[in-house]
């Protein structure tokens, strides 16, 4: 890999990477604001966005092996893990596990 597509490779890495927090900063805020009714309908549905976190995840690891996988993507892991709690918790209607949810992932930094 020449240095020029080792750069490229790592703003592709930092784009999607910071992207998977800033998109579960935002279900987090929706959380928070909208009544669990309103969670329910939301489109796309919270599952949905978990679904597309766990693909733009796979893209970090595909990225991370083409960078020589120097960077540990195991907190990726954590922060999606606490947000497919979160849609659980919405598609079973579970006011005490949707409270849970908010929690733990307000007790993660850089949400």
């Amino acid at each position: 890999m020449t240095e020029e597509e080792l750069q490229a490779a790592k703003k592709r890495f930092t784009l999607v990477y910071s992207g998977i927090f800033g998109e579960i900063s935002s279900m987090l805020s929706k959380a928070k604001l909208m009544p669990l009714t309103k969670l329910m309908e939301h489109n796309p549905s919270f599952t949905e966005m978990v679904d597309q976190l766990q693909e733009y995840r796979r893209i970090v690891e595909l990225i991370n092996k083409g960078m020589g996988g120097n960077f540990d993507v195991g907190m990726v892991d954590t922060y999606i893990e606490k947000a497919k709690a979160l849609a659980i918790s919405i598609d079973k209607e579970d006011h005490e596990g949707l409270g849970a949810a908010i929690a733990a992932l307000d007790e993660l930094p850089y949400v």
